[in-house]
């Protein structure tokens, strides 16, 4: 039986699970993994270490453009994080800094339904 191994801080925990484990159970139980990403306007510019891959938490609400989504910064141990995020935006490594006003994708958390 396979086993899927999650880190200990809860929002490192739910990076894991929607990036890796997600994908992993859909395929075993013969789902389709159809989550299409939102495209949002980032509303606050993010600085983050370019010699890693950062993925993260976003609140999403409509603005006059379309959608928005507001960075949820904080570390991986704080809880209130997750009751707020809607999505992930994956920031590539060596991206530099990511202007407010950027165009990212979001990919929507297994709660979120309603936005499209």
């Amino acid at each position: 039986k396979p086993v899927i191994g999650l880190p200990g801080n809860p929002v490192s925990a739910l990076v894991m699970l929607e990036t890796l484990g997600k994908p992993v159970l859909l395929r075993m139980y013969g789902k389709p993994n159809d989550a299409l990403p939102y495209r949002a306007r980032l509303r606050a510019r993010l600085d983050l270490d370019s010699t890693l891959e950062h993925l993260v938490p976003v609140a999403l609400s409509r603005g006059d453009d379309g959608l928005e989504a507001v960075p949820l910064l904080g570390t991986s141990s704080e809880m209130h994080i997750l009751g707020h995020a809607d999505a992930l935006v994956s920031i590539p490594e060596g991206s530099g800094p990511v202007e407010a006003g950027s165009l990212v994708d979001a990919m929507p958390l297994s709660r979120m339904t309603s936005l499209r």
